[in-house]
């Protein structure tokens, strides 16, 4: 199922896709050698509660898969949480506007409401 939010205003294609999707080895995480958006980090986070949302995401021609983990916090609050993605290039500028766009498109895809997301990025890392 692929889903374009705001058409004219979209800047990213995503679709969902499958955990074995993460580990193919054309993802770019695979590429990457990035352990925390793969499906068997998917997998394991699973078993304490989390629950796995794999996507594949177009921007400006490039596809990567994005994993977002989702966890139930209580009284209706649900958190987001992205583990060292996405994996894009990082963007010269706008970084903050870049995310915030990304956040409001993939949230139709999530199975339910996310109160918070958090990104951990991969961009700027010592010795990269």
């Amino acid at each position: 199922m692929e889903v374009i939010v705001n058409k004219e205003k979209s800047l990213f294609s995503i679709k969902k896709i499958t955990l074995d999707e993460l580990d193919t080895p054309g993802a770019i995480c695979v590429r990457a050698g990035e352990l925390f958006q793969t499906g068997l980090w998917a997998r394991f986070k699973e078993q304490f509660g989390w629950l796995p949302v794999p996507l594949g995401i177009t921007f400006q021609n490039t596809y990567v898969t994005l994993l977002v983990l989702v966890r139930d916090l209580g009284y209706s609050l649900n958190l987001g949480y992205v583990p060292m993605g996405p994996l894009f290039p990082e963007p010269e500028e706008e970084k903050a506007d870049f995310l915030i766009s990304l956040a409001r498109e993939i949230s139709p895809f999530l199975p339910r409401p996310v109160t918070f997301l958090r990104y951990d990025l991969p961009w700027g890392r010592e010795g990269e």
